[in-house]
């Protein structure tokens, strides 16, 4: 042991630096070739074995031999963390403005709040899913594992300090917490895979892996090096054929942690418990290079994902390859600046507490910037970005604003939930119910209806379909549940219906956003749970078509079939000082097909006279792809919505089919 005033550390091994390269690497391969590496992000886990094992050896030894000091270990973390974190924070906000529209320059600036703070895993957890599509637009998405780390860093060592003080055996401590985290994970990654993934409740059990291993390794080092003489290569050999196969097994689509999450955490322990001298772990992971690329594995891993992210989001696609290769690169050679240039400079600096007590301030500063960019709602007055030209060219929920449904049963409704839009004598009443969908496409229903004196009444519950007795037990939108926790609103509408009888019924969802193929919004029954891919199937496959037909019996009904959801959102961005102009994305016909299988199946089945099914894609959709604009005129405000002047396009395919429905 090597000793440093009020900690002690334990001795340098290379081949855990080693172990690092493989972890941050196996991430870096995952964000860049995402199908060359389908498990890669388990190299987070990997990070959390390896943290939890060196941080728990110094906070053991130190206190057993009463030299253990809260402010050494925390001035440590923060010349350990801060430098790297401080620049690369800077650095993404600074592009921010330069790159990004004032919604994701706000979102980015509320994000570099997080990150300062060490709190991303919590924003993020209820912003949205780690492997979302929207996630590529997050340039800070990866803080989130950091923030993991940091809280277990606050609460760990002041627990052992607890434990050590009441003379509680700090193994059972670790057993116990870990024990009980692991079935929480277990218990939760089905039916809330975000809460699962982001909560440090959830993921404590792997740091913890590593913090037992350290109690074992101090308190028993006879044990250990006899049991390491005789399996030591066999230990090293199965942790690193665990590890590959969680690199080639778990995929963004596996219910992850979960059970799978053991490959990489009992990989990383059985590598590291093998000890230097195994020959894996001294011919393969102490290799010069291996050990390169540990050194510089922490300023790497916060590199690489805004280089990427930025690329997604100028380009509204994934990168191309070209792009992704030189992302990578770039993001190694920073790392190695940053290592080099900033981060040994601070370790080795003689003036500790006065930059511990800078890169505080620093820190809080670069917390307030991003704090002033979140509130200032991301500064829309920036000339660099040109954003949409006109109203036309977004959809907007506030340019729909509630009014007060007709009829008087309309007071069983959830508040604002209609909007109406009535001519002094209306011909007929058409209804829209669904979800924002309905919203998006509303401009064209408006046009119709202002040219045949159509009442149009639009029925939208945010996020939740129309589709009876089918309720969310995760809400990426948080208004949702409101609307679709218990299955009771869509039974309301029904009633109302009935009641006002009018003379078309139109009923839109986005239903490929809700197929068990997206994996995005599980739905279920009323009287199930949880909500999963198998309770999915059921509810679009039994629940939508009895929905059809319950609606077909009290009007004619058009049902909207499925649109495409878009890869990344296709805004009109211009960049003068970068000249870049990214406007288009698109979606391969055959995956749009595929989401939308399931939805389509049950519009197919339902045979009533009085259901007449539409297809909005046809405009879209070419042989080949779907694209977000057509004829260079962008048709998609987002990922999912439409643009009202997208949804004008329709007019003369829908028009006639409306009027044939009414007799008109």
């Amino acid at each position: 042991m090597t000793t440093a005033p009020g900690l002690l550390h334990p001795k340098y091994r290379p081949d855990i630096d080693g172990l690092r390269a493989i972890a941050v690497l196996s991430v870096v391969g995952f964000h860049a070739f995402p199908g060359r590496v389908p498990g890669g992000f388990v190299g987070v886990d990997i990070f959390f074995v390896i943290s939890g094992f060196l941080i728990s050896t110094i906070i053991i030894e130190s206190l057993e031999h009463g030299h253990f000091s809260f402010l050494e270990f925390y001035a440590r973390r923060i010349r350990r963390i801060f430098p790297a974190l401080l620049i690369v924070l800077a650095a993404t906000l600074g592009f921010g403005w330069i790159a990004l529209l004032a919604g994701e320059f706000q979102q980015l600036g509320e994000h570099v709040v997080a990150g300062a703070a060490f709190v991303s895993n919590l924003v993020l957890w209820r912003e949205s899913g780690y492997f979302d599509i929207d996630a590529e637009a997050k340039p800070l998405l990866h803080l989130w594992s950091l923030g993991i780390e940091e809280q277990y860093y606050i609460a760990w060592p002041l627990l052992l300090w607890i434990a050590a003080k009441a003379r509680l055996k700090l193994l059972w401590v670790a057993v116990v917490i870990g024990t009980l985290s692991f079935a929480l994970n277990i218990r939760g990654v089905l039916p809330d895979p975000v809460a699962t993934f982001y909560s440090p409740v959830t993921r404590l059990w792997e740091l913890l892996a590593g913090s037992i291993l350290a109690w074992i390794t101090i308190h028993h080092p006879a044990r250990v090096a006899r049991i390491s003489g005789r399996f030591q290569h066999a230990s090293a050999l199965a942790g690193l054929i665990l590890i590959a196969s969680a690199l080639l097994l778990i995929d963004r689509h596996s219910a992850f942690p979960g059970w799978w999450a053991i490959l990489p955490v009992a990989g990383a322990v059985l590598l590291i418990a093998a000890g230097p001298e195994a020959w894996i772990n001294r011919v393969l992971l102490a290799r010069p290079v291996m050990v390169w690329f540990g050194l510089i594995s922490f300023p790497l891993y916060l590199w690489h994902w805004p280089l990427l992210s930025y690329g997604a989001i100028l380009e509204n696609a994934t990168p191309s390859k070209t792009y992704r290769i030189l992302a990578v690169i770039a993001s190694i050679l920073l790392a190695w600046g940053t290592y080099r240039l900033i981060e040994l400079r601070v370790r080795r600096s003689r003036k500790a507490q006065w930059l511990t007590a800078l890169l505080v301030a620093l820190m809080i500063a670069m917390g307030a910037a991003g704090y002033w960019v979140d509130r200032a709602d991301g500064m829309p007055s920036r000339r660099v970005v040109l954003e949409s030209k006109g109203p036309e060219f977004n959809f907007n929920m506030q340019s729909n604003p509630a009014s007060p449904c007709p009829g008087s049963a309309a007071e069983a409704l959830p508040a604002g939930i209609c909007t109406q839009y009535a001519p002094a004598t209306p011909n007929k009443t058409i209804v829209l119910w669904g979800d924002s969908s309905t919203g998006a496409w509303l401009p064209v229903f408006r046009d119709i209806g202002k040219r045949h004196d159509y009442a149009i009444v639009n029925i939208m519950h945010l996020s939740c379909p129309p589709i009876l007795d089918a309720r969310k037990t995760r809400f990426d939108v948080p208004e949702a549940a409101r609307y679709c926790k218990d299955g009771q609103t869509q039974r309301k509408v029904i009633d109302y219906l009935r009641a006002l009888a009018p003379n078309m019924i139109v009923m839109i969802g986005a239903w490929n956003s809700y197929s068990a193929h997206s994996n995005r919004e599980f739905l279920t029954d009323r009287d199930s749970a949880p909500a999963d891919a198998a309770s999915t199937a059921r509810v679009i496959s039994e629940n939508f078509p009895r929905t059809m037909k319950t609606l077909a019996s009290i009007a004619p009904t058009m049902v909207f079939e499925s649109w495409p959801v878009m890869p990344s959102s296709p805004k009109a961005r211009v960049i003068s000082i970068l000249g870049i102009d990214s406007r288009s994305t698109s979606v391969e016909r055959l995956d749009f097909e595929a989401d939308s299988r399931g939805a389509q199946e049950a519009i197919n089945s339902v045979q009533d006279s009085r259901l007449h099914p539409f297809d909005p894609s046809a405009l879209i959709c070419g042989p080949m792809r779907c694209q977000s604009t057509v004829d260079a005129l962008p048709y998609y405000a987002d990922r999912y919505h439409v643009t009202p002047l997208g949804a004008m396009q329709l007019r003369p395919h829908l028009e006639p089919a409306i009027t044939n429905m009414l007799g008109d």
